[in-house]
């Protein structure tokens, strides 16, 4: 009888194992080079967590000769030693170096790297944003196109930063009544003039908005238009009837699945994730 196959999530290819089981009598056929590690300074592991979940691969942060197709390290500069004995052993086919407050081509050649990246590192609430954006480049997370984001006026400031965050680091059009309706304008023909631009939706749903007569007119205008709608989960409230064929990005479980994540970093990728 053949013994188990090991399902880690660390490889390419299915069964999806890194081989590091094989003594706890799980079958290991091949060992595969799984596609992208990130090893990050101590000082920065959240954001390392982050960037193996949103790559898809693994965090290391002790010596290990893992093969793997892509390795991307952020460096403060004063961490080289600390990072050293840990990138050393990995075989990777591509280094990445990203310095984060520090010029990384300054570094290149101590940690051997095939590409170099820099970020800032203020403000830290976005730094992970940041290092994605940098290592995929703009065209891996911006999302297109003009997108009315319809909410309750009690929400508000919760999704002020994040609206304001795809406007000036995705360059996206988006519209959010609390600052994209001038002052003394005819507010409603300002809404039916925005959503006719829009090219989508996005329903941020709350026991306010589930409640607000505006919100029910704004999406069924969406749907009588033929409008793509996202729905974003604030809370446990209820999806309507009319919109349960939408697929619904949930805060709460987002959070559940990825602790890292502060709220604003949360609402942000849960948005960027309705988006495309």
């Amino acid at each position: 009888m053949s013994r188990p196959r090991c399902i880690c999530g660390r490889s390419v290819d299915f069964p999806l194992c890194d081989g590091s089981h094989a003594g706890e009598d799980w079958a290991c056929e091949s060992v595969p080079a799984a596609p992208i590690a990130v090893v990050v300074p101590p000082s920065l592991r959240n954001v390392g967590l982050r960037l193996a979940a949103e790559l898809r691969g693994r965090l290391v942060d002790a010596p290990t000769d893992l093969k793997v197709h892509r390795l991307v390290v952020l460096t403060e500069g004063s961490d080289l030693d600390w990072l050293r004995p840990i990138v050393q052993p990995l075989q990777a086919a591509r280094v990445e170096l990203v310095g984060v407050g520090v010029s990384a081509s300054l570094l290149r050649e101590a940690l051997d790297a095939t590409a170099v990246h820099q970020v800032d590192l203020e403000p830290v609430s976005s730094l992970g944003r940041r290092v994605l954006g940098a290592i995929a480049g703009p065209s891996a997370v911006q999302p297109p196109g003009r997108w009315f984001i319809s909410h309750a006026s009690s929400d508000e400031a919760l999704l002020e930063p994040m609206a304001d965050y795809l406007r000036e680091e995705l360059g996206l059009d988006v519209f959010l009544c609390s600052d994209s309706i001038p002052t003394g304008s005819a507010w409603q023909q300002e809404l039916v003039q925005s959503l006719e631009r829009s090219d989508g939706v996005v329903f941020v749903l709350s026991e306010a908005s589930r409640a607000s007569t505006f919100c029910a007119w704004e999406l069924g205008f969406a749907m009588a238009s033929d409008k793509p709608v996202r729905v974003l989960r604030l809370d446990d409230t209820p999806v309507p009837a009319f919109i349960q064929h939408v697929h619904v990005q949930d805060l709460a479980r987002l959070r559940n699945a990825r602790p890292w994540l502060d709220a604003e970093e949360a609402l942000l990728q849960a948005v960027l994730t309705a988006l495309s």
